[in-house]
């Protein structure tokens, strides 16, 4: 497995959120952006609760141009539920730093800071590993 890159995103004050800040805790990155299917955000909120005690955060990457006004635009639709875990702001080129493919994305980096799961979306816009992911979790959340 290699090495997540130690990127530093932004969060809606603008104060900085960087990866490495979480070494040791489990992270589950849900990457996407404007053209991404509204339900790429929601189901991870299940996942930040289930596993709550276990070190497990859950963060929501935004990468489309627009930043801010655009998060909270697409927030604001009644198709999105808002989550209940924080979206900080990222760029393409930082989605692509975890691997190629298309959005939205969802990484998995487990206590070392190692990519343990990546899927990238087919195109559709649809959530990556929306039943993959769980197994990778519970799999991560047993080790000590």
């Amino acid at each position: 497995m290699k090495h997540a890159p130690d990127l530093v995103f932004r969060d809606s004050s603008d104060k900085p959120f960087r990866l490495s800040d979480d070494k040791g805790r489990l992270v589950l990155l849900s990457i996407g952006n404007a053209a991404s299917e509204p339900g790429w955000i929601n189901p991870l909120g299940h996942e930040q609760k289930k596993y709550e005690g276990s070190g497990l955060a859950v963060v929501g990457v935004w990468v489309d141009t627009g930043g801010q006004n655009s998060l909270e635009a697409y927030l604001s639709s009644p198709k999105v539920s808002k989550p209940d875990y924080p979206i900080v702001l990222g760029s393409v080129d930082d989605a692509q730093a975890f691997g190629p493919g298309s959005l939205p994305m969802t990484v998995l980096i487990d206590r070392s800071g190692r990519i343990a799961a990546f899927q990238s979306s087919d195109g559709t816009g649809a959530d990556p590993l929306y039943c993959t992911y769980e197994a990778a979790v519970k799999a991560l959340v047993a080790e000590p």
